[in-house]
């Protein structure tokens, strides 16, 4: 799904290249959800490293993981092996990948107008219990 200011708007140089992808996929294994945002300085704000900043949703999508791998995210939750880990890591961060490409075509967003794309990964362990610590384990790394 596009926003309905899904467009991009502006010349190169104007901030309209400015734009920022973030990646979000979590316990629910659904799939992954994409935002692409634009940030300007707020008009008639002080400038600074903490300076307060506007900002355009320029599109979101949510892409579905297949059944295939979903069951791998869920394995690896239940049962993983370091090695089923370092696969899955890989080929996660190339769904993450594939889910920004499509949030780009989508938006109609050019690639070179994106300046970062973000993702925190997959959490595939997290405890929530009663020690003190607590503990989570993330995987995505994309080798493209």
């Amino acid at each position: 799904m596009t926003v309905p200011n899904g467009t991009r708007a502006g010349a190169p140089g104007d901030g309209a290249r400015d734009v920022y992808v973030g990646l979000m996929s979590g316990t629910s294994t659904d799939g992954v959800s994409a935002a692409a945002v634009r940030f300007a300085p707020r008009a008639g704000a002080a400038s600074g490293p903490y300076a307060p900043l506007d900002f355009e949703l320029v599109g979101f999508t949510q892409v579905a993981y297949a059944p295939a791998q979903r069951e791998r995210l869920l394995a690896a939750m239940e049962r993983g092996t370091a090695r089923d880990y370092c696969r899955l890591s890989v080929d996660l961060g190339g769904w993450l990948a594939d889910a920004a490409a499509a949030l780009l075509a989508e938006a109609g967003i050019a690639r070179a107008d994106v300046r970062a794309v973000a993702s925190h990964g997959q959490t595939l362990w997290r405890s929530t219990g009663r020690s003190p610590a607590c503990a989570r384990s993330t995987r995505g790394r994309a080798c493209r």
